[in-house]
């Protein structure tokens, strides 16, 4: 997910390679990546604010220690670049669910669409 919010493409595809190796079923991996999604969105919203980087952790339910680098990859993030995003994971979940492709072509397919 780290990979892919920094748009680090063939750090991105190495580690699916790794999960789909280990049988990640493409289900679970769109969604940690829609859940590490929600989480730069908020954090942005919430920086944008002017609320500071413990506060974010807290209201978000996440460990200080990740803020940081959540709000650095937030930061390349445009309102466009989230409605992409979002929209690509909603079509790689209703393919996964009714295609005859296999997970790890999704998959690939998925992050290639992320990381550009």
């Amino acid at each position: 997910t780290n990979a892919v919010g920094r748009g680090q493409r063939r750090e991105a595809l190495a580690v699916l390679k790794q999960m789909i190796g280990a049988r990640e079923s493409g289900i679970r991996i769109v969604a940690m990546i829609s859940r590490h999604l929600r989480h730069l969105w908020g954090a942005k919203e919430l920086n944008a604010r002017g609320v500071d980087s413990k506060a974010i952790a807290s209201q978000m339910g996440i460990h200080p220690f990740f803020v940081k680098d959540i709000l650095q990859q937030a930061r390349s993030f445009e309102p466009s670049r989230f409605e992409r995003t979002h929209r690509a994971l909603y079509e790689a979940d209703r393919a996964l669910k009714s295609s005859r492709l296999s997970d790890g072509a999704l998959m690939t397919q998925l992050i290639l669409s992320l990381c550009d």
